[in-house]
């Protein structure tokens, strides 16, 4: 039960809007491009995990910005 809570209240962090802009963002990411069908049939088929790893790649960008800053 908690595990859909913390789904929920995660899922409300990215917005349509900022999906979008973090798939733009992976458009050039050698990552992204390497395995770019996996990524969109897990898009397709698990839309819930594809968000949940969106939102970890957003979480690891914004701790490099945070340290890179701090430096």
């Amino acid at each position: 039960m908690s595990s859909s809570r913390t789904l929920a209240a995660s899922s409300v962090r990215l917005s349509p809007e900022k999906i979008v802009e973090l798939e733009t963002k992976l458009e050039n990411n050698p990552y992204f491009i390497k395995f770019k069908n996996k990524i969109e049939k897990l898009k397709i088929d698990d839309p819930a995990t594809y968000v949940k790893r969106l939102e970890l790649m957003l979480d690891q960008t914004e701790k490099q910005t945070n340290k890179n800053e701090g430096n």
